[in-house]
């Protein structure tokens, strides 16, 4: 599982929280950073289920690849939009 430490109003963040991939905590929150690494550290059980929710996440949002399609169709739609632009 992955413990973020980041502003809550991020894909990543709601991606953690939506898949049961980890904690993503407020930089500043001490307090949720120590609940959540205890919550961890006394429930193996939950490590492997967000481990696995975690891992099946990556594969389909967060590879080199994934990322590659996401970057063409971005620059896809751009050079779409000014094609129409430049006329």
């Amino acid at each position: 599982p992955v413990l973020a430490i980041m502003d809550q109003d991020t894909d990543i963040a709601e991606e953690l929280k939506n898949n049961d991939a980890g904690f993503s905590i407020e930089v500043g929150n001490d307090k949720k950073l120590v609940e959540a690494i205890y919550k961890l550290k006394n429930n193996e059980k939950l490590i492997k289920k967000m481990a696995i929710n975690c891992r099946k996440l990556f594969l389909t949002k967060y590879t080199t690849e994934k990322g590659t399609e996401q970057y063409v169709e971005l620059l896809d739609e751009i050079m779409e939009e000014e094609k129409y632009v430049c006329r």
